[in-house]
């Protein structure tokens, strides 16, 4: 790695958490109003107001300590402590001032980032544990770690969208049947459209964790 990267990375560590963690939010929400709004109307916002604090959160850890070129465990340390102060703070504010103006603060999914910053801490600090500068070895299992966990993860949800997908397909042969064309059509897509979206999510992963393979800093 040359000096200019190197030190580049470590410029971007910052930038790079905190976008990452925002656009993990878009993907979130696709994934969740895909299969939710077919079942229910309206789209329930309480499943994605819950994990998108959680997931950003962190991820901001995650993301930053994968950008930084070495010292991986301490950068753990310190954005985690970044992200403590600035949630503490936060939570002190709505608990002591509460009001901008006319704009009143609530708790509201706060305690969901304080649940994701142990989630990022924990992971990122086991896949950083006794690493070293380009010890290879020691970077190999931090990337069995996450791909262990990504792979659980998608399991779970290729899971539920298979048999949300056989549910849709079902209910639209039964709405066909019942003389409900109009909804028997919009259940058969949406079925054939979660069976899909599993193979879809499972090449994407693939994909991932084959370039999380080839990487090397």
């Amino acid at each position: 790695m040359t000096a200019l990267k190197y030190w580049l990375r470590w410029v971007a560590v910052i930038p790079a958490a905190v976008l990452g963690g925002i656009l993990l939010l878009f993907p979130l929400h696709w994934i969740l109003y895909i299969p939710l709004h077919f079942f229910v109307d309206p789209y329930p916002e309480l499943p994605e107001r819950l994990l998108a604090p959680l997931v950003t959160s962190a991820s901001f850890i995650w993301i930053g300590t994968k950008v930084s070129p070495s010292h991986k465990r301490i950068t753990t340390y310190v954005l985690s402590g970044i992200s403590f102060l600035f949630l503490t703070a936060s939570l002190v504010f709505v608990l002591t001032v509460g009001r901008v103006g006319d704009r009143v603060f609530e708790i509201g999914m706060l305690p969901m980032s304080f649940v994701g910053l142990a989630l990022g801490f924990f992971v990122s600090r086991k896949q950083s544990s006794g690493n070293v500068p380009r010890n290879d070895q020691k970077e190999s299992k931090g990337k069995e770690v996450f791909g262990g966990c990504l792979v659980g993860v998608l399991a779970v949800v290729q899971v539920i969208l298979h048999y949300l997908g056989i549910i849709g397909i079902i209910l639209g042969i039964v709405a066909f049947i019942a003389g409900n064309t109009p909804r028997g059509t919009e259940l058969l897509i949406g079925g054939v459209g979660f069976i899909v979206l599993k193979y879809v999510l499972g090449f994407i992963v693939m994909g991932f964790m084959a370039l999380i393979g080839a990487f090397k800093d």
